[in-house]
């Protein structure tokens, strides 16, 4: 599953959030923030999900810096 990017808006930051299932149910759990392209990591990660985080962080950053709306940020 891809991280989902929200925008923090009192804190001026993008949070990280990891989606995960468990039985039927499906949520997200914070992982880490990025603030000015500085990752903090909250939880201990796999490299294959910081791998995936930072891919889809440079999708992400394209989007917003060209103001295209993109499915894996929420504004």
């Amino acid at each position: 599953m891809k991280p989902i990017f929200k925008h923090n808006e009192m804190m001026g930051r993008h949070d990280v959030e990891l989606p995960y299932t468990v039985g039927s149910l499906t949520s997200a759990t914070n992982v880490a923030t990025i603030d000015d392209n500085v990752i903090t990591f909250y939880k201990p990660l796999t490299i294959d999900d910081v791998v995936d985080i930072i891919m889809e962080w440079k999708t992400t950053e394209y989007y917003l810096k060209n103001q295209v709306v993109s499915p894996s940020v929420d504004r």
